[in-house]
């Protein structure tokens, strides 16, 4: 009897366990509420809205803001929780230093397709797709590693 209650206390301990793993990963992966929504308006850049596929074909969508004689093409990534609307405020200092700026939704995330987020193992494939084909040395310069 006593073994037969000490099983039935581990099953119920594991269930819980288990059940309590399976709502904190949904938490952690599921889309994000959407930031407040601003623009490079706000920050008196011009911009154009763009749209793009991710590697694995999610539309994403995002923001360029291109400068008058651009050194570069500054690709900038948000973080896990946010979205590029926050993060806006950081372009004008890339802007002023004489880059172009891409700013983007990954998946899951603000104007971006997806109703999951991976941490970075499925968001590869969208930094992936922000990278324009034709352009070889965009990719040799500005994103090491890309190729693989």
């Amino acid at each position: 009897m006593l073994i037969e209650l000490l099983i039935a206390a581990l099953v119920v301990v594991i269930l819980i366990a288990v059940s309590v793993g399976w709502y904190g990963s949904q938490q952690i992966i599921k889309r994000r509420t959407p930031d407040v929504r601003t623009d490079p308006a706000d920050y008196g850049l011009s911009y154009e809205e763009v749209a793009f596929q991710s590697r694995d074909g999610l539309t994403l969508r995002g923001w360029f803001i291109p400068a008058e004689k651009p050194q570069g093409t500054i690709v900038f990534c948000h973080g896990h929780i946010g979205s590029m609307d926050p993060d806006i405020e950081y372009a004008p200092a890339f802007h002023d230093g004489g880059y172009n700026v891409l700013m983007f939704d990954f998946r899951g995330h603000g104007r971006s397709e997806g109703q999951r987020v991976s941490m970075g193992y499925h968001e590869r494939l969208d930094l992936l797709g922000s990278i324009p084909p034709n352009r070889p040395s965009y990719q040799d310069h500005h994103c090491q590693g890309c190729d693989q």
